[in-house]
């Protein structure tokens, strides 16, 4: 059993391996870089409809990434608390731009992940990505969990071509929408200047989808966009 499993599970959090074993995933991210990792927000707290602990998966991030400021969102007053240290709230919606905006402030400016497991409706955890995207840190992930959520469970009320549509975005911003290889730009293929970019084309370095996550990461050193 890996250290981060121990502490989902000591915690009591729904990523450990007794349940939906995000935590696999996420140790194969970020295992090699735990201790430089300065900050990180994560929507969805657990708030009074949460079955498991409160803020379990803060206090496993706390422990796990021993530099970082853990900060969670979180539409319920009731999960605030002493969770320790390192660990801050904010209260409000996931697509209040002021709550969005306390969290990214709490969490240094820049947070370095961001992972997104609030609502699981389709079109709040697209609003917040594109509001969140510019302020993640350059090289940083941003997370969204639980996708079986955006087809499978009629209680959020989500259309699955909704999130693919959103997804395909992203995965052709990676190849700059086959820009790239056109008879015209194929001897300058690195190149990039000559082209008016997206701020996702700009940015995206690249997607990954594992099974109930999609993860996205964000360049190093992004190219400029589009004036």
């Amino acid at each position: 059993m890996s250290e981060l499993d121990k502490l989902a599970l000591q915690y009591g959090t729904d990523k450990a391996s007794h349940h939906h074993n995000y935590v696999e995933t996420y140790e194969s991210l970020f295992e090699d870089v735990r201790l430089t990792i300065k900050s990180l927000i994560e929507i969805g707290a657990g708030g009074v409809t949460y079955k498991g602990e409160r803020c379990a998966s803060l206090q496993m991030w706390r422990d796990w990434f021993p530099e970082a400021v853990v900060v969670g969102v979180d539409s319920d007053p009731s999960v605030q608390g002493d969770y320790g240290p390192r660990i801050q709230l904010a209260i409000g919606d996931q697509t209040s731009k002021s709550t969005l905006d306390l969290a990214v402030a709490m969490a240094g400016g820049s947070p370095d992940i961001i992972i997104d497991d609030g609502s699981h409706v389709n079109r709040l955890s697209i609003s917040t990505f594109e509001y969140l995207w510019p302020r993640l840190a350059n090289g940083g992930v941003y997370v969204i969990e639980d996708t079986q959520c955006t087809y499978t469970m009629p209680v959020f009320g989500n259309d699955r071509g909704e999130f693919d549509r959103f997804l395909l975005n992203l995965i052709h911003s990676i190849d700059v929408n086959g820009r790239r290889v056109t008879d015209r730009d194929i001897a300058d293929l690195h190149k990039m200047g000559d082209f008016a970019l997206n701020a996702y084309e700009a940015t995206v370095q690249s997607v990954l989808a594992v099974r109930g996550l999609v993860v996205v990461t964000k360049r190093p050193h992004p190219l400029p966009p589009d004036k």
